[in-house]
Order: C-alpha cells, then structure tokens, then sequence
C-alpha cells in the first residue's frame, strides 16, 4: 500500500537524493507532447510520449501512465558505472522474455531495468553482459499490483532490489561493470532494438541517479511512499580503518532506511554517546 499523506511526500525524498533525471510522468492525458524532467539536468533530459501511451493514469501514489511504446527520453551522456535507476511498475499479465521496464540500448551502451529471460522477475542489463542480462535472483514481480523496482550499478557488483507482496529484497550479482556512455536516446517502458519487448501495463515515477545509492537511500524513496515503516539496517556499522588514540575522533557508517525523518543515536552498554 501508499501513504496518500506522507510527513515527508515522496517526491522531496527523490529530489533530496539528487537525481538527474526524474520523470514524474504526471501529464494531462490529452498532452502528449512533454515528460517533464525534474532532475538536475533540467528540461535537456525533458522526454516525449510515444503514441499511442496515454499518460493521466492512476499510479500507486501518483499519477502515472499507462504505457504502449512508451516514452522516450534523449542521451543523457552520463559516461559512468556507478549508476542507480528506481521505478514503479505494474504489469499486466504475461510479459514476453527480457521486456524492458526502464533500458537505455542504442549505441554502445546497454543500461538498466527488465524482465529476466523467461519469467515475470526482475532483472537487468549492462554491456549486454550475459552475467547481467541472465542472471535471475527470484524477484518476482506480481500481475496486476504496483510493486518497486530499483537497479544500483557499482564498478564490481549490481544490486537490485524489488518490493512486492512477500516485502523488500535485494540481491546483489557480484559482476564487474564497465562505464556505459549513455550517448543515446533511452526509453521507459521500450527497447529500442526491439518493438516485440515493450512493456505492458503501467510506470511511475522514474528517477536515475548518477551515483551509486545505497540500499537503505533506496528503500527509504519506498518508505515514504508506504509511510509508517520503522528503520531497518542494511549494512552493519563500519569504523574508520585506522584505530584512534585516546581522545580523538571515531566515525562509525552504518546504511539504514525507513519511513523519512530517520534519525540516529549511537549507544555503548545500553548508554547514549553524545554527539
């Protein structure tokens, strides 16, 4: 479910995450001109329905669009391997192997989010890695319900993570990636290399971030959607690599999410240490 009133809504948690290209995909249904980019690159990364997807459609939280071809946005020229994608979509029936969800495949890069080869689950290409494009970690994304979809690609490793009706999970495939340029036209809901792989049913809210989230920063964007979620740790706390002396500073990370405003206290022997 999603919190219709969010203390923090989910859009200002997004924008907090520094995206460079979010596309709320809240047009008027009778508009088919402009997918407005709200991202840091600003109306550059402004994309387009392609017809006949008819946008207006009701999304989990948000409007949303229901999508045919989908809708394409121009090169972002990101040039990186450190990369995080984050979507809502909702499927409807039987989608055909390697349906793309959110895909930039044109030119020299093949980037983000899809169905696996041969099953309604989640996952992803990069470089048209066959450790990317097969790999499969039993993310199943339900027919006919909105579930949360986030890919996070890192130099050594990708990450993705879906939030369906068993809870949030995320699996990590431990696969070097290589830069991709992103130099091309990239589409929601299509590949560009096939007409036979566009999604049917609906997509939300999409957001790409030029930088490799954490799972926690993901799983709190889903957070403040659903509301009421109490934190969770996904990375125990990690010290500074070098021990200090007596007196001097010590900084622990650890990576957690939940509902927004999270804060944190530090504690030894059932005592808080101060700031």
């Amino acid at each position: 479910g999603t919190n219709v009133s969010p203390s923090t809504p989910y859009p200002e948690v997004i924008l907090a995450d520094a995206p460079a290209g979010y596309w709320r995909l809240n047009e008027a249904p009778d508009v088919l001109t402009v997918a407005a980019n709200d991202g840091s690159l600003g109306s550059a990364a402004d994309g387009g329905y392609v017809y006949p997807a008819t946008p207006g459609q009701s999304g989990p939280a948000y409007p949303g669009f229901e999508t045919a071809n989908g809708v394409f946005i121009p090169a972002l020229n990101l040039a990186t391997n450190t990369i995080t994608i984050t979507t809502w979509l909702k499927r409807n029936g039987d989608q055909p192997g390697n349906t793309a969800i959110v895909l930039n495949h044109a030119g020299n890069t093949a980037a983000g989010l899809k169905f696996a080869p041969a099953t309604q689950e989640l996952s992803y290409n990069w470089g048209d890695n066959p450790a990317t494009t097969t790999f499969v970690p039993s993310l199943n994304i339900d027919n006919d319900e909105w579930v949360f979809a986030a890919l996070i690609a890192q130099p050594d490793q990708a990450v993705l993570a879906l939030l369906n009706n068993d809870g949030f999970t995320a699996v990590t495939n431990s696969v070097p990636n290589w830069p991709q340029p992103f130099e091309h036209e990239m589409r929601l809901g299509g590949d560009l290399q096939s007409d036979t792989l566009t999604f049917s049913g609906l997509l939300d809210e999409v957001a790409i971030f030029d930088r490799s989230l954490s799972v926690g920063e993901v799983y709190s964007q889903y957070a403040s959607a659903a509301g009421g979620l109490p934190p969770r740790i996904f990375a125990d706390p990690v010290p500074t690599p070098n021990q200090p002396g007596e007196g001097e500073p010590f900084t622990l990370t650890v990576d957690a999410g939940g509902t927004p405003t999270l804060s944190y206290q530090w504690r030894k022997d059932a005592v808080n240490i101060p700031d």
